[in-house]
């Protein structure tokens, strides 16, 4: 499948899927939506919501590019939140593809997205 690698409106990485006219994240923003979205608007929440402390659990569906894995595991870490982070993906991208993601990212998340992206399957 042809994939190309766009910068968003917010200067951070989407993938583009010109057979599709389909793109992974918003081109208004990849990393303001998935921070939006995925951190704020739900494992936040959640973990906000919780009456006693314990590790959350995600489950996602459509690994994608790893963002949102890394944006989490970034979270979690800086507010010591436990987190079990589960994710299943029928298309994982190749390891040149996302070699050129990570270049992409803003340094403070590389780390993160490094891991999450090199974390075993199965």
């Amino acid at each position: 499948m042809n994939i190309n690698l766009q910068s968003t409106a917010d200067g951070s990485p989407t993938l583009y899927l010109p057979d599709l006219d389909e793109h992974y994240h918003s081109v208004k923003g990849a990393l303001a939506e998935s921070l939006h979205v995925y951190v704020d608007c739900g494992w936040r929440y959640r973990a906000s919501s919780l009456s006693e402390p314990r590790p959350l659990r995600v489950f996602e569906v459509g690994f994608g590019t790893g963002l949102n894995a890394a944006l989490t595991a970034q979270a979690a870490l800086a507010e010591a939140i436990p987190t079990q982070y589960f994710s299943i993906e029928l298309h994982p991208l190749n390891a040149p593809l996302t070699r050129q993601l990570l270049d992409s990212q803003p340094a403070r998340l590389r780390p993160h997205f490094r891991a999450v992206n090199s974390a075993p399957w199965g």
